[in-house]
This record gives structure tokens, C-alpha cells and sequence, in this order.
């Protein structure tokens, strides 16, 4: 008698064993399973984000005067309305007006420009309630390469606010701008076009990092370039703009940061 209670007792301890075992398998395979269902962000979702988040910033700039409209692009610094675009853009004379991501019109003053950069600052008499872009850190510029994916936002040919992609195919590199000056220049593959002067140039997370000024036209290179070259696009560095923002006086990071440092008109 004692022996079939032996028996039964190992029986019944081998059967809650192997009860343990199994359980453990399932719930470590549905630990496993868990962990294998990963969440990834695509790249090519990279262009819908920074479009989303950038888009409302930029905007479409415009100069009147007596014989010509002159068409082009520029973006929001800080939600006082303070913006950038090229010198080219907005120097010259007649009067100065911006549409932007909402359709709305407001007249603009130009405060600064320097055409040795092709760089201007301009000021929008609103309060910017959308959105305004933010410069990429000066580690992010250092870490810029040939083959980087980047984004611009523009007015191309007066089409209204449109997102191009490219690649960044040089940086460093001496050009001409259209007033004669050689400056240091990042070159694009993109299709950039007239009326993208101006606009922002971005990085995968949304961060300006150029600010396009022309397309290579004819002998725009000053090193023989003899033919237009279709396809490859110019822009005037980041760390250029905000050193350019200093010698104005403007401290674009408290102006980022939501903090006014301009005089209110």
C-alpha cells in the first residue's frame, strides 16, 4: 500500500513539473513575441514629417516695383515675424509683401541684407501662431556629408508652397551669387527652380541647414563652368545665416526659444 502511494506521489509531482515547464515555454514565447513587434519608422516617412512640421513656416515672398514682380521664397525665425530669405529677393526697391501657409497677405519691411551672403531679414507685421523653423545645431552642421537626403520648402515659378527632395552632393564649395560675390556654398542634387530663392533647406529631422539662393546656372561657378547645369542647386550654409543673425544682433535662440528680443513696432 505504501508502495502505490510512493508511486502516485512521484506521478503526480512529475505531471506538475512538466505542468511548469510548459507554461513557462508559453508565456516565454509570448514574452518573446512581444518583444519581436517593433514599431519602425520608415524613411520615407522622413518627407511627410518634416513637411508637416515645417510647411507652415515657410512662405511665399513677394516685390513689387514699377516695372516687375519679383517672386520668391523665405521662412519664419521666430513667432514675432521674423523671417529669411535672399538679398536678391527683396532688395531693389518697390514694396515688400509675404503670403503665407493659412493664404494670408501681410505686408513685410526688410531690415537687414548683405549680398556678399545673399541673406536678408525681414519682419512680417504679424504674431506668428503656426509655426517657425529652427536652425540646426552647429554639431549638426559640422556633421553634414556629401550623400545626406535633405528636403526644401518653396515657391518654384510662383506655384505656391511646394517639398522637393534631393540629395546633398558637396559642401565647402566657392560660387559666384548673382551679385558677383564668391561665396562658400552647399550644392544639391534637387530640382531647384526659380521662385525657390529663399527657401529653406532641411535635414531628415526638419532642422534648416541651408538656405537655397540659386540653381547652377551659366558660369555661376567662377571656375570655368561654361553651360547651365539642370538639376543641382545652391545654398548658403546655416552656420553662415545665424553668424550673419549675430552681426545683426539678433539672438535667434532666444528667439526660438519663444522669447522676444526684437523692439516691437
Amino acid at each position: 500500500m505504501r508502495n502505490k502511494k510512493t508511486v502516485f506521489l512521484v506521478a503526480a509531482l512529475v505531471v506538475a513539473v512538466l505542468g511548469l515547464a510548459l507554461a513557462g515555454c508559453v508565456l516565454f514565447r509570448e514574452r518573446q513575441a512581444e518583444v519581436e513587434e517593433v514599431t519602425v519608422l520608415q524613411d520615407a516617412s522622413a518627407g511627410a514629417l518634416v513637411a508637416q512640421n515645417n510647411m507652415p513656416a515657410a512662405l511665399r515672398i513677394f516685390r513689387q516695383s514699377a516695372s516687375q514682380l519679383v517672386v520668391g521664397s523665405g521662412f519664419y525665425i521666430g513667432k514675432d515675424g521674423y523671417a529669411v530669405t535672399n538679398a536678391h529677393v527683396v532688395t531693389g526697391g518697390g514694396s515688400l509683401y509675404v503670403e503665407d501657409y493659412n493664404g494670408e497677405t501681410h505686408p513685410a519691411q526688410l531690415l537687414h541684407a548683405d549680398d556678399s551672403i545673399d541673406i536678408a531679414v525681414i519682419k512680417v507685421g504679424v504674431w506668428v501662431d503656426q509655426s517657425y523653423m529652427k536652425f540646426a545645431s552647429s554639431g549638426d552642421i559640422q556633421n553634414v556629408c556629401p550623400g545626406d537626403e535633405i528636403f526644401f520648402i518653396g515657391n518654384p515659378s510662383n506655384l505656391g508652397f511646394l517639398i522637393g527632395t534631393g540629395v546633398l552632393s558637396a559642401t565647402g564649395v566657392d560660387l559666384k551669387n548673382g551679385s558677383g560675390y564668391t561665396m562658400e556654398s552647399l550644392i544639391v542634387d534637387a530640382s531647384i527652380n526659380h521662385g525657390n530663392s529663399g527657401g529653406a533647406l532641411l535635414n531628415k529631422n526638419g532642422a534648416v541647414i541651408g538656405v537655397i539662393f540659386a540653381r547652377m546656372e551659366h558660369e555661376s561657378s567662377g571656375v570655368g563652368q561654361t553651360e547651365d547645369i539642370y538639376g543641382l542647386g545652391c545654398a548658403v550654409p546655416s552656420d553662415t545665416v545665424t553668424a550673419y543673425l549675430d552681426k545683426c544682433g539678433v539672438d535667434y535662440e532666444s528667439v526660438q526659444a519663444g522669447e522676444s528680443v526684437w523692439e516691437k513696432e
